[in-house]
């Protein structure tokens, strides 16, 4: 049980962990995240509550875990050694959890546990990095800062010029060949309705690639969430829009600096972050029914702009019922008087 006992020896407590907003509440936890996310410093995060050497952390991406002595030993040294608390990051199923008090584990795609609460974290939202990096003057610079950086915490402290190549190399170790060139087609057309089948047809023309890979790889990032869509409101079959994990991958990716792409992703990640339901529709970037609200996204709008806009949208705002609608700007802010709707123009940096 060498390796058993210098996992527990190694358990240390973290400091300097990244704050976020969901925090590990039950005994049993899964946390569902795709890589370079922050579980592993929520898992510590947990840890740090427990009592030195009442916890043992096991890292199941180190390659000097033998998986058949965990198989064979775990349970027993666990009580040996009144260990109340396992944590296992990157849980691959290849052992048997114990029947302990409490048991945190990380794993990409949400497991059929009994009794565990799932928590699915994504990057950074905007008041989670402004936390994290609170080197800003004023709320515009810390929002132009996190525009260019992202959501994922390892890139805060990377500099511009390396910040690109860096997650380049952190995409590589997570994804295989043709699932960076999937979202690399996502990247340049982010947010835009994507046709499933039709980005197979344009990605076969590249290289060899059979229907029924390309779809369940296709499938396989869309269950690990690299990949978040949006379908049309009351029609599940339409095309629907696709975005990436995070904007920052956009840059990653792809040469195009599209900012109202980029702008738009980050207030459908702020939405998907607090759960939201949310759809699109037509002139509609995203619709909330359960709270009868609308979001558009306008970075640098003008009165004028919306007003046309309002033209377009004003039958079906009414005829859903609709009874706020918000517009996210970068830094313009007004309210537009209408009978039936309360139309906010609402800079990010607020409205987040």
């Amino acid at each position: 049980m060498e390796q058993l006992q210098y996992l527990l020896d190694n358990s240390n407590k973290r400091s300097n962990l990244v704050e976020r907003k969901i925090e590990i509440t039950q005994p049993k936890t899964q946390i569902v995240a795709p890589p370079l996310v922050g579980a592993s410093s929520l898992i510590f995060s947990a840890l740090n509550r427990e009592k030195a050497h009442t916890f043992i952390y096991i890292d199941m991406h180190d390659s000097r875990i033998d998986r058949e002595e965990l198989r064979l030993n775990l349970e027993s040294f666990c009580q040996q050694n009144s260990i109340s608390t396992l944590a296992v990051d990157n849980y691959d199923g290849s052992f048997e959890l114990p029947p302990l008090p409490q048991i945190i584990i990380s794993v990409t795609r949400a497991l059929d546990l009994q009794d565990f609460e799932t928590l699915y974290l994504f990057p950074l939202d905007f008041e989670e990095f402004l936390v994290l990096d609170n080197r800003y003057e004023t709320l515009d610079n810390a929002l132009s800062h996190f525009i260019q950086i992202g959501g994922f915490p390892q890139l805060i402290h990377v500099s511009a010029a390396n910040r690109a190549r860096t997650l380049q190399d952190l995409l590589k170790l997570s994804l295989d060949d043709l699932e960076l060139q999937i979202l690399t087609f996502v990247a340049r057309q982010l947010g835009e309705k994507i046709s499933v089948f039709h980005m197979f047809e344009r990605l076969k023309k590249d290289r060899k690639l059979s229907k029924d890979h390309f779809y369940k790889t296709f499938y396989t990032l869309i269950e690990q969430r690299w990949l978040l869509w949006l379908e049309k409101y009351a029609h599940p079959k339409a095309a629907k829009k696709l975005y990436l994990l995070d904007f920052a991958i956009k840059g990653a990716l792809s040469f195009s600096k599209n900012f109202s792409q980029i702008f738009e992703t980050l207030i459908f990640l702020e939405l998907k972050k607090v759960g939201k339901e949310v759809y699109y529709d037509d002139n509609i970037d995203f619709y909330l029914p359960q709270e009868n609200r609308v979001v558009l996204t306008l970075p640098f709008a003008t009165e004028k702009a919306l007003f046309t806009l309002m033209e377009r949208i004003e039958g079906w705002l009414i005829m859903h019922g609709v009874e706020k609608l918000e517009v996210v700007t970068m830094n313009s802010e007004s309210q537009l008087h209408h009978p039936f709707v309360t139309v906010d123009m609402v800079p990010f940096t607020r409205w987040a």
